[in-house]
């Protein structure tokens, strides 16, 4: 596999991984957007400034990983199973784990799914642009 095809599902994965947990902490959003400010306010220089790059390349090095972003995702899933909440809550964040465990292990079928060729899509995977 070309290794644009590996870092789309890598980056796929990771999205799922976050919204999972944003979907789990959603009762949280007023309090998150607090802190979120606050660290913008921070921050804002010193992101300006290339820390941003430097933080941006060592998550995509960590996440690269394979066998480590395999083990986040499926203790992701674990504590969503165990937590102690209604099954309805639970449900949609084990289910987006799952879903990136299954890109990363099986490959590129969330780009299919994702646009059917009856919506206009098409089967074949394009290689993601170069930066």
């Amino acid at each position: 596999m070309s290794r644009a095809g590996i870092e789309r599902r890598h980056h796929a994965a990771g999205v799922l991984f976050v919204l999972a947990w944003l979907f789990w902490f959603h009762r949280w959003a007023p309090a998150a957007a607090v802190v979120i400010l606050v660290l913008w306010a921070v921050l804002h220089h010193r992101l300006e400034a290339g820390l941003a790059d430097v933080l941006r390349a060592r998550w995509r090095r960590a996440w690269r990983s394979r066998l480590l972003a395999i083990t986040l995702l499926t203790a992701s899933a674990l504590v969503f199973a165990l937590a102690d909440a209604a099954m309805e809550a639970r449900i949609l964040p084990i289910a987006l784990d799952a879903a990136a465990i299954s890109i990363l292990l099986l490959g590129q079928w969330w780009q299919h799914v994702a646009v059917p060729r009856w919506l206009g899509g098409d089967l074949r995977v394009t290689p993601a642009p170069s930066s």
